[in-house]
């Protein structure tokens, strides 16, 4: 199930509608006016080099004595106008480059200069209306344009100000910063590739452009990229070491990446540079969430919110927080307060449903559940047909979208039968691993491999939207259990394979897909298991595939004596759930395998975390949707000691019974 982004709200810098620095005065084109006396020129000069050896107090006065002594001298005017504003003086050096174009009207540095000012005071159409005269002076000019850009997009004028950074861009193909704001505009227009595109110029360009650097990384970071963005915001970071807000994005960028150590020491440092940023305590706050480091979360939290009381971010992963602390009506508290400062803040929204969820509260969770679609990383599956929205179906096909992990699939295709019941022809569109077993699904009347050609169908529907759109309290008897069959053939093929086999056999899986942001909770090491193969007669025997199963060369593995079976299963998940029906237990995290032996209906035990995935409710050893499943929940927040020596303990008379079922039988 989607859950809330690492570092939601996270500040990213990219470009702004600022302007670069003012620059000394040039000869421009148009006629010159009369020549400034010695005296003049002298101070002026002087003014030049204090400017240059970065003295702006001392060029100051020199740029004032060279006005007094000639006031019709437009350099020394623009000149005293680039000292005052480097100073932060913006109205005074507004004034200076007012004189400088009064004196020098055909300077198109002046104008330059007068638009760049009003820019850094946020005077928008003064700045466009000031840059065009420049441009209209010196046509070539790229800076002239790219000012009118930066004024354009600050009104909202995106396609103007589109045109204005090309012809910068241009007019000065070298011009890096030209590129870089053509690049946030892009951002801005949703044009991501167009965007990198720009930033990659930008950096080419100009190497140590250290905001071009952190926008790129930003944008990666946004589409998923994150290893790549973590190594444009380092090397953003490495050109401006001082940057709190650098550290930060870096830090966004390493969470992304299932880095959160990493991201933990950039928001520090982010902190240690500007210890009243706020989104830094939030981030910071969300990393440490992560590291299931929860109280020291809380108060990284608390401090954001102490700096700004209406953030709505830091009010969400508050949220987020204490609900996985077990304090769940304080976390939905949180939520609501999140989004009484921002009603349609998605992040926020999407929590109060897996809350509502979690509680049993369906009729409020599943339509809330919808804003999943407006989370900045869960893409709709694509559409390929007008979506259902739960009015009359019959005698049309409707083609149902699977959507996040196998296990989702497999919990919710129970659904089709519902949808089929209204006379609709159902099609599933599933990963291919589960196209077997999605087609023995009573209502599928085809299962479709993600990839391979799609039938014509006249409707779509997400899948893990169907509970709402059909009303079907969840715990109904939507698809009897079982719902699903395992792969023909292969469970006399996995019986036989086993029939030699002494003890009681029990299949494992510990490690759930990496993809999965709650993994780190979930997953566990095979070692955990050694309580169980040290029960008297039983023999374990693993149905990990992937990710984990590296696990099984281990010396403490070998000494647990594992037998790997899930390595020799094939793709088809079909053929897994034939092995399971082989045994005479499965025990797993909360992985795809626990939801296809529930669906199977076969015995299995789950071992989940405190803060259990919302499907699990709350407080529950069993569960509404698998009749055939037990829940080994943590008693206290990563406490498995717990929960696998309860496992080991229930699992013990369990073996015992069967042996003296056996040995009577004898």
């Amino acid at each position: 199930m989607p859950r809330s982004r690492t570092a939601p709200g996270a500040t990213t810098s990219g470009p702004s509608s600022g302007a670069g620095p003012v620059r000394p005065g040039r000869p421009g084109p148009g006629g010159a006016g009369p020549e400034p006396p010695p005296e003049a020129r002298r101070h002026h000069r002087g003014g030049c080099q204090l400017v240059g050896e970065g003295r702006l107090v001392e060029a100051e006065s020199e740029f004032r004595a060279a006005v007094r002594a000639f006031p019709a001298f437009p350099e020394a005017h623009g000149d005293l106008g680039v000292a005052l504003a480097r100073r932060g003086e913006l109205s005074a050096a507004e004034a200076a480059f007012r004189l400088a174009v009064r004196f020098g009207p055909a300077r198109a540095v002046a104008y330059l200069n007068l638009a760049t000012c009003l820019l850094q005071q946020g005077r928008h159409a003064e700045t466009e209306e000031w840059a065009r005269q420049a441009a209209h002076l010196d046509p070539a000019g790229a800076e002239s344009h790219r000012l009118v850009g930066c004024a354009l997009e600050a009104r909202g004028n995106f396609a103007g100000a589109e045109t204005a950074f090309r012809d910068a861009a241009r007019l000065d193909p070298n011009l890096a910063d030209a590129h870089w704001r053509l690049g946030g505009l892009l951002v801005r227009r949703e044009r991501p590739q167009e965007a990198e595109a720009a930033y990659r110029e930008a950096v080419r360009l100009k190497p140590d452009h250290a905001g071009a650097w952190v926008a790129l990384g930003n944008l990666l970071e946004a589409e998923g990229r994150a290893p790549e963005a973590a190594d444009c915001c380092r090397r953003a970071v490495q050109l401006d070491p001082g940057s709190a807000e650098l550290h930060n994005c870096l830090g966004v960028a390493l969470a992304g990446a299932d880095r959160p150590e990493e991201a933990e020491a950039a928001y520090r440092e982010a902190l240690r540079l500007d210890p009243n940023m706020v989104t830094a305590h939030s981030n910071l706050g969300n990393t440490l969430r992560a590291l299931d480091r929860l109280d020291e979360a809380e108060a990284a939290l608390r401090g954001a919110l102490r700096l700004k009381a209406d953030y709505p971010e830091a009010h969400n992963n508050l949220g987020i927080v204490l609900v996985q602390q077990g304090r769940t009506d304080e976390g939905l508290g949180c939520y609501e307060e999140a989004l009484r400062l921002r009603p349609e803040y998605p992040e926020a929204r999407l929590n109060r449903s897996l809350s509502w969820l979690g509680a049993g509260d369906f009729a409020r969770g599943w339509p809330e559940y919808e804003w999943r679609w407006k989370m900045r990383h869960i893409k709709p599956p694509p559409a390929t047909a007008p979506r259902w929205d739960g009015g009359p179906v019959g005698g049309r096909s409707v083609l149902v979208l699977s959507e996040q992990g196998l296990g989702d699939t497999i919990h919710f295709v129970r659904y089709a039968r519902a949808l089929a019941a209204r006379g609709a022809t159902v099609l599933v569109d599933c990963p291919e691993p589960l196209a077997g077993v999605v087609a023995t699904c009573p209502g599928v009347d085809r299962a479709v491999a993600r990839g391979t050609a799609v039938p014509a169908h006249d409707l779509s529907v997400p899948l893990l939207s169907l509970p709402g759109l059909l009303g079907v309290p969840p715990d109904a008897p939507v698809a009897p259990v079982p719902y699903v069959r395992p792969a023909p053939g292969r469970a006399d093929h996995w019986r036989a394979e086993l029939a030699g086999a002494p003890g009681f056999r029990v299949g494992i899986a510990w490690q759930g897909s990496k993809v999965h942001r709650g993994d780190r909770l979930r997953s566990v090491p095979l070692t955990r298991f050694a309580a169980l193969a040290a029960v008297p007669g039983v023999r374990l025997f693993s149905l990990q595939k992937g990710p984990g199963s590296e696990q099984l060369t281990g010396a403490e593995a070998a000494g647990m004596g594992v037998v790997d079976l899930g390595g020799r299963t094939d793709p088809d998940m079909g053929d897994v759930g034939a092995l399971m029906t082989a045994l005479d237990l499965v025990v797993t995290v909360d992985t795809a395998l626990a939801h296809l032996a529930g669906a199977l209906g076969l015995p299995v035990w789950v071992a989940v975390p405190y803060a259990a995935d919302w499907r699990w409710l709350q407080g529950r050893e069993d569960t509404i949707w698998y009749p055939t499943m037990r829940l080994f929940r943590q008693p206290r927040r990563g406490d498995w000691d717990a929960v696998f020596a309860r496992l080991a303990a229930e699992l013990a008379p369990l073996v015992a019974a069967r042996a003296g079922t056996e040995g009577a039988g004898a």
